[in-house]
């Protein structure tokens, strides 16, 4: 794998992971609050293959999808036995 292919499956892994908080945000509710950031994040997801990613920005992304996360579990919004692992 490619330098480039390996940076864009660290981003595709940080949308994943918000993503993956979708169902946890509507049993809350909280869809309508952010339903359109969800849909965008999941037309760039289906968008990723070619793109050049910057691996500073990249690590700027995966520092935010980690707090996100964490917040999310502090706040109760998602189990603290979620396996939200990013690679």
């Amino acid at each position: 794998m490619d330098r480039n292919t390996a940076l864009r499956e660290r981003l595709r892994s940080c949308i994943a992971a918000v993503l993956d908080l979708e169902e946890d945000f509507r049993a809350q509710g909280m869809d309508r609050a952010l339903g359109e950031e969800m849909a965008l994040l999941k037309s760039y997801a289906a968008r990723l293959d070619g793109i050049s990613v910057d691996e500073e920005e990249l690590a700027r992304l995966e520092m935010l999808t980690a707090k996100i996360l964490n917040e999310c579990v502090l706040e109760g919004r998602v189990s603290a036995n979620r396996d939200k692992v990013l690679q």
